[in-house]
Order: C-alpha cells, then structure tokens, then sequence
C-alpha cells in the first residue's frame, strides 16, 4: 500500500511525465455541421476543411435550443482526436459512431450550460502520468464505454461538475491472461467533482483474470449505481468519498479500504465485498454490506459510524459475517440521530444492525454522540414511557465485549446505556419506574430461587 508520500510523488512524476512527453497542442476545428451530413470525416462539416487526426475538435451553437448528433465514422475510426471541448453556449450534442481515441492531458472539457452527451465507445491515451475531464455545470455523459488504454499507473482528474459513466474499464488489454498489466495495476481518481460509474471493469479482455483497482484522493467524490467487477482493491484517501447507491455491488471480490477523513455511504444497496478495511473516516447510510470475511476494520485508528447519512435517520445492516471491530488503541464515535422516538428503528432513529454476532473489540473506547433532528432533542426522551427503550446495535446472535467504561455519552435524565439480557440489543433505555424495579427485581429472584430447587 502507498504512503502518502509516495502516492505525491508518484501525482507529481505523472504530471512531470505528462508536461514534458505531450506534444505541442494541435489547432482546433469547429464543427459546422455545413456538410449536408453529420459525418466527422468530412471536411464541408468543420471550419477550415478536412480533419486531420491530431485535430483537437470544438463543438458550439449551431442550433439554438435543439440538440445536434454527430457521427464519428468509420472512415476515420483508426485515428486520434487531440481533445474535445463544447464551447460556452454550445448545443447538445450526442458524439456517436465509431471508438473516439484522445491523446491530450484535458481530455474534455464542458463549457456549455447543458449536458453533453458521448455514446460512442471512448479511448483515453498515454504513455504515463494523467487525464482531466471538466463536466461543467451541466455535467458530462458517456453512454458507451470509456476505457484507459495507459500501461502504466494511470490518474484521471474529474473536475467541476458530474462526469456519468456508463462503463468504466481500468485497463485495455485483449491480449489474453499474460497482458501488459500486473496485478495491482491502479487507476486514480483525484479531481473536485463527482464521477458517477454504472458498471466497473477490470479489463477490456473477457478473460482476464487479474485483480486492478481504484484508488480515491485529494477530494475525488465517486457514486458507483451498479456493479463493479473489479477483483482489486478500492482505496479512498484524503477527503474523498465513495457512495454506494441504489443497485450498487462491489461482487464479492473486492477489498474497500478507507483512511484519513474519507467518506462511504451506503445509500439503499446491498454491497457485497470481501472485506472493509475502515479508518479515519465515516461509514454511513441506509443499506446492507454482506463482507464475506467478516472483517469491519482492521487497522487501529479513529472511527466514525453515522447510518442514514450525516444529516438523516437510516438502518446500516451488515450480513452475511460476524462484525470485529478493532481491539486496543482504536476509538470509535457513533453519530446517533434521531427525529422520531415513538417510530420504529430505521424510521425515527438510527440504528446498525448485523446477523451474525458483533464483538466490540477488547478495549476500544466509544463516544455515543445523541442528535436530535427536525426539531427532535435530548428533551423528547422524558415523554417516552417508562421502561422503553431504543435499540442502537441490534444483531443476530450476540455482543460481545461490551463494557459501560469504554462509552462516553452525554445522556438525558433517567436514561442509560445498557446491553440486553440476551446481549443480542445495545439499547438507550428510560428508567422504569420504581415499582417496575421492584417487580423486575422480584421476578429474577424467584427464577433463582426456582433455579435452586432443580
């Protein structure tokens, strides 16, 4: 794994790489759509005549509040586009047809106030060091597939805006099993907007059977909405974030490993993987993880939990394993949210849940934060009946390592901590009332005594 020092100076001898190998930047042709066609390869549709492979291509206005396809055909299949802007006041366009190959380090870039739309399949080239794709304010769409075709560890700068994928592929490689790619080989995510992957592939090469991967950093936001199938490892680093969302699936295989102030949300999926490795950062939303090998966090470190998102109420479940969390140095802080007191768990307050068993690890320390939402607080527990309770940790088949000493909570009057007698609930519970006590109180002693009998 790379320390953060050689994860910089690998970004920086990328973009060193980058600045001295690019060549000097092709002129531009502007599609003029003049060509009584909508062929790329005929020279009557751009300004100043035939296309020239290492053109860099410029799209604008030329149909107000409509919408302009355009064919990359075959006829020009085999060769590479510099890059591609959409001008500021552009139409929308549809870019289709044959593959597009681009060379340059911005590979495309959004000016325009609406989204751009690129079906055809799309090649990213270069020998090493990175890509910058700019989705603007109205976004970018590639509907087809978009394949880094680099054969070293590559970076792609997602940049202002929302760039949608439909299928993303870490590498190009149709050369069968041997490859030009070793496992291990990685792609990294660094920009300041958002990149939404439907679908995540290792390799072009149906055959493939070596574990890439992805790594997030510098404030990189990715949403994945379907599968990835990518066998290696995702890593989130310095304030990025990854979320889950909808029919997202990590496929059983993957290894989602988290550190320093990052972000993964769970919104609405079930997320299978092989294992979560956990530090520095917040585990949140409303969903299912199914970790095959059971591990939540496998590093020492500081902690965050918060289901349902920072600012809302969810259920986190995970299935599937028996949940560790760390032993020793580490300290885990659980975002506790709550609107709703008298609504079931999920709905009015947070809650994690697991079915198999949860063991808390032997001396990790807990801070159970209480946030009360839209308009919810600290006073509402006092018009609860006495005896009720709220179950923040509920699993299948027991807790284990729970001691009171290792929580620090700020709780209201009259309510604790407590660990239920089949030590399947973490419970917030309001104090019974005496007689409650009492009679609670009367019947253990009579199980004993009748216990003593047998």
């Amino acid at each position: 794994m790379k320390t953060s020092k050689q994860i910089g100076k690998w970004l920086v001898m990328g973009v060193v790489v980058l600045a001295s190998g690019t060549t000097a930047q092709a002129a531009y042709r502007t599609w003029t759509g003049t060509g009584g066609d909508n062929l790329w390869s005929n020279g009557a549709n751009w300004d100043t005549g035939a296309w020239d492979n290492v053109d860099a291509a410029r799209f604008g206005n030329i149909n107000p509040g409509g919408s302009v396809a355009v064919n990359h055909d075959s006829a020009i299949a085999s060769g590479t586009v510099y890059n591609i802007e959409f001008q500021a006041g552009s139409t929308a366009y549809n870019l289709g047809g044959s593959p597009i190959t681009v060379s340059a380090d911005t590979i495309v870039t959004n000016n325009s106030s609406v989204k751009q739309t690129i079906s055809a399949d799309f090649y990213s080239m270069y020998g090493s060091g990175g890509h910058t794709v700019n989705g603007g304010v109205a976004g970018l769409e590639f509907t087809g597939k978009f394949v880094n075709t680099s054969t070293n560890n590559w970076a792609y700068s997602f940049n202002s805006g929302t760039t949608f994928i439909s299928q993303f592929y870490i590498a190009n490689d149709d050369s069968g099993n041997g490859g030009t790619h070793n496992s291990g080989y990685q792609v990294g995510l660094t920009g300041n907007g958002t990149v939404v992957f439907n679908e995540i592939y290792d390799s072009t090469d149906s055959e493939n059977t070596r574990a890439f991967g992805l790594g997030l950093y510098y404030g990189q936001k990715m949403i994945l909405t379907g599968t990835s199938y990518t066998k290696g490892n995702i890593d989130i680093r310095y304030n990025s974030m990854i979320i889950l969302q909808d029919n997202a699936d990590l496929n059983a295989a993957a290894n989602l490993s988290t550190e320093t102030y990052q972000s993964v949300l769970i919104n609405n999926s079930s997320v299978r993987l092989d294992k979560l490795t956990w530090k520095n950062g917040t585990l949140g939303g409303t969903g299912s993880i199914l970790a095959t090998k059971g591990a939540l966090a496998a590093a020492s470190g500081t902690y965050y939990i918060a289901p349902g998102d920072i600012n809302s109420v969810g259920q986190l479940s995970f299935t599937g394993g028996d949940l560790v969390w760390n032993n020793g140095d580490s300290t885990v802080t659980y975002d506790w949210n709550f609107s709703d007191l008298a609504a079931a768990a999920g709905v009015g307050y947070d809650q994690v849940f697991a079915d198999g068993s949860f063991d808390l690890g032997t001396g990790t320390q807990y801070v159970l934060n209480l946030i009360g939402l839209n308009g919810a607080s600290l006073d509402d527990f006092a018009d609860a009946a006495p005896g009720a309770s709220w179950d923040i940790i509920s699993v299948g088949s027991g807790i284990t390592n729970f001691e009171l000493d290792n929580w620090t909570a700020t709780l209201p009057d009259d309510v604790v901590l407590t660990l239920s007698a089949d030590h399947t609930k973490l419970q917030l519970m309001l104090i019974p009332e005496p007689s409650t006590w009492a009679l609670l109180g009367a019947g253990v002693a009579l199980l004993a005594f009748l216990r003593r009998r047998r």
